[in-house]
């Protein structure tokens, strides 16, 4: 069973490059260009990690990962925040919603499967244990209406892409 991964960017060549990155180390990658996106296609597949821009359209990054935090079927999905490196940030954001680690762009291909391999494993490991990694897929398989409505409610922030 393939590790699956979602990427939320809304800069194309971020969306390309860690996509190319990922799937040819083995993961099967699913790429969204907005916070809302994110949210649905979470609550539609229950990936294994997000990656999460934090400057997005709709939903940034920082936001997705609260309502995850705040939703008991994806409360310990990994989470990992991308940023600009000329956007602002400070680290206590990433903290304060809790996510499992930030990594500036644009990345190395080093850098993001070492923090991706830190939080799921890798692709061949996985076929051969087959984890229940962060998710309670228990709960997420109740229904993925109820999910995705939990995850979706309410407004984002307005906010501007970076």
């Amino acid at each position: 069973m393939p590790l699956n991964i979602l990427l939320a960017d809304d800069s194309v060549p971020a969306q390309n490059m860690g996509k190319k990155i990922l799937t040819d180390a083995g993961y099967h990658v699913l790429a969204v260009s907005n916070g809302l996106e994110a949210l649905r296609k979470i609550a539609e597949t229950v990936p294994d990690i997000a990656i999460l821009d934090i400057f997005m359209p709709g939903y940034t990054g920082l936001e997705i990962c609260e309502r995850l935090r705040a939703n008991v079927a994806t409360a310990t999905l990994p989470v990992i925040l991308t940023v600009g490196k000329l956007e602002p940030y400070r680290s206590q954001d990433g903290e304060q919603v809790h996510s499992n680690a930030v990594i500036v762009k644009p990345f190395a291909a080093a850098e993001l499967l070492s923090a991706v391999r830190s939080l799921i494993g890798t692709p061949e490991a996985a076929a051969e244990s087959n984890p229940q990694l962060g998710v309670d897929r228990h709960a997420a398989d109740a229904g993925a209406g109820p999910l995705q409505e939990s995850l979706t409610s309410g407004q984002p922030a307005q906010n501007q892409a970076g």
